[in-house]
């Protein structure tokens, strides 16, 4: 492997003043941002040599707080590109900025492709083009982990098949501040839902701004409905569009007819690119700037629910959202519930807080596995397959032991210290957690986020308002803790 991080400085004996592979083909692109706040020390990534071998070469750097809401650097590109291969092999240049539990929280990615007009072309060979960039000045939005730690990742890479390089020239990754970012830029505003308004399908507003790319014009505004990565729901335009701002008005409707778990906004701006080559269509992508989800339907729970055949029959393969129902007062069931792979456990579950109603035209069929409780919205779906007990006549009572039989239960978890007014710590016994929501008493999400798979997490509160807060835990097999903090 011949990947390299060469720091290039000015005061070094032997520093080039100008990129050398370029220079060897007449064109003259400092290796130095030399403009502005520039100063005589940079870093460039890879090489460009080939050498049969395809070289990637990553770096980054860690920021123990994130204290701006963009972090702004300039680059400059130089790539080889070979007609004959495809884009999706081509070298690239890839940025990323992650938070501390390795969610990627924005990127760019540029892929060496003649058409793009970042790039300057020049022809080598028919076989060979180099491409390059002027220095550029860029902008990542880290909005959403304002005041936490964050990682920003530079990545460059040759092609796949090797021989052809990419390389990059890195300046002022901190103390710089874009005052046009040519790669445009795009800023979702926060958004934190529990439990919209289903019955009223109230809108919800998603907003917030962006700038075009030099030279370039707004071709499209999308918003990406997505649930554990796959689209869910779409908006092909937004509701307001000024010159700057936009706005989705989302029905609540569009999350699905039972919507369950949580959802994440995306959206994504097409921007058109005058090129000597024709038209460029530049996209940018952005979430919500939001710790944990945008939206989440968990505990949502509405108060009745009346189920009819044929419209609600179901098997016991159904989708969860479909065989597991709860509602906060009672369930009325006419429905058939047929026969899936009829293994235990994996069937159809009602429950509700006052009754599960079964009327006439209601038929679990021979086979199949259905279960009711009057449990209310506990979101727990623990399908109680204990069978029936016997009722032992009293004549014969006295004559046998009486068995009681015990279950332990285990897992739980604790809160330390609690009360507390700066960090805590969860522990959970006999088990491990992946998962931790922090809400106001009214519901108001605070604090959610993945831990991976852990038996303890460290949590600053210090910067909540005094209180009492409510903290689940998710635990590895899916089940939910609860208990409540008090914030002094």
């Amino acid at each position: 492997m011949n990947a390299t991080v060469t720091f290039i400085d000015n005061t070094a004996p032997g520093y080039q003043q100008y990129d050398p592979t370029l220079a060897g083909l007449g064109v003259n692109i400092p290796t130095l941002f030399t403009s502005g706040n520039g100063g005589n020390k940079c870093i460039k990534l890879n090489n460009e040599q080939g050498l049969g071998s395809s070289d990637q070469t990553t770096v980054s750097r860690y920021f123990p707080n994130i204290n701006q809401a963009t972090i702004d650097f300039n680059f400059s590109l130089v790539m080889d590109n070979k007609p004959a291969h495809g884009q999706e092999i081509q070298p690239f240049f890839r940025v990323r900025v992650k938070d501390q539990f390795n969610n990627i929280v924005d990127e760019i990615c540029i892929v060496a492709d003649p058409d793009n007009c970042l790039f300057n072309v020049i022809y080598v060979s028919n076989n060979r083009r180099v491409l390059y960039t002027n220095w550029i000045c860029a902008r990542l939005n880290v909005g959403e982990i304002l005041n936490q730690p964050g990682t920003i990742e530079f990545t460059v890479s040759d092609c796949q098949p090797s021989a052809h390089f990419g390389t990059v020239y890195i300046d002022n990754i901190c103390g710089t501040i874009c005052a046009t970012p040519q790669l445009g830029a795009l800023n979702t505003e926060p958004t934190n839902i529990n439990c919209p308004d289903m019955t009223g399908n109230t809108p919800i507003q998603v907003c917030g701004t962006y700038q075009p790319p030099v030279n370039a014009t707004l071709n499209s505004i999308s918003l990406d409905i997505t649930q554990n990565g796959v689209v869910i729901g779409t908006m092909n335009a937004p509701t307001q569009l000024t010159a700057s701002t936009f706005c989705f008005t989302i029905l609540p409707s569009l999350f699905g007819a039972n919507p369950s778990g949580n959802f994440e906004f995306q959206i994504d701006a097409n921007f058109n690119v005058s090129c000597p080559a024709g038209t460029f269509v530049y996209t940018i992508s952005d979430n919500s700037a939001n710790i944990g989800p945008d939206v989440t339907f968990i505990d949502c729970c509405l108060a009745t629910l009346t189920l009819a055949s044929p419209t609600d029959d179901l098997t016991n393969l159904a989708s969860p959202l479909i065989k597991l129902q709860e509602r906060s007062n009672w369930i009325k069931a006419s429905n058939i519930v047929s026969v899936g792979d009829n293994v235990l456990s994996n069937g159809v579950v009602y429950h509700a807080e006052n009754y599960v109603e079964l009327n006439p035209g209601f038929e679990a069929l021979l086979g199949s596995q259905f279960a009711a409780y009057p449990e209310g919205c506990s979101a727990s779906y623990t399908y109680k397959d204990a069978p029936p007990t016997v009722r032992t006549p009293v004549s014969q009572a006295s004559d046998m032991e009486e068995t009681v039989n015990l279950i332990k239960v285990g897992i739980d978890f604790s809160i330390v210290p609690n009360p507390s007014s700066s960090t805590i710590e969860i522990i959970m016994s006999e088990a491990k957690f992946s998962y931790i929501t922090i809400a106001t008493i009214d519901g108001k999400i605070v604090d959610a986020r993945n831990v991976g798979k852990t038996d303890r997490a460290l949590i600053d509160v210090s910067r909540y308002a005094n209180g009492i807060y409510i903290i689940n835990v998710t635990a590895e097999d899916g089940k939910i803790y609860t208990k409540k903090l008090i914030k002094n």
